[in-house]
């Protein structure tokens, strides 16, 4: 900037105060773009869930809903329903019975259906590498 003063000080021809204030400012116009860019950047990897993914979470919360219910319900109405003790059960009866153990296993599958990060991370651990 002293340069830009002292050339006008000077009273020489304008022309190269011209270019130089158009250098300057080309120099800051790329380094506010580039600045731009990057704020822009970050806010799409840091932006809030769209439409789409927003759905994706409420179906995984409502079929996790709906499988603990089908899980547990057999054991509550069975329970409720029989006196007859555990080692008398019938085996369709036992297998309803003991239905909310199965619920744990298959938790990973719905979130893994609903969620493509999710299975990003299964198959990075199932090959061993590292996981970000």
């Amino acid at each position: 900037m002293q340069h830009v003063r002292s050339l006008l000080k000077q009273r020489k021809t304008h022309k190269p105060v011209l270019n130089l204030i158009k250098s300057n400012l080309l120099q800051h116009k790329k380094a506010h773009e580039r600045i731009f860019e990057t704020i822009r950047q970050w806010i799409s990897v840091n932006a809030t869930p769209t439409r789409t993914s927003n759905r994706k979470i409420t179906l995984m919360i409502v079929l996790m809903a709906v499988a603990s219910f089908l899980a547990f319900t057999p054991y509550f109405v069975i329970r409720q329903t029989t006196s007859l003790k555990k080692y008398e059960y019938p085996l369709w009866m036992a297998l309803l019975f003991h239905a909310y153990v199965i619920h744990s296993s298959v938790n990973p599958f719905i979130i893994g259906s609903c969620n493509s990060k999710f299975r990003a991370y299964v198959k990075n651990i199932r090959r061993c590498r590292s996981v970000k």
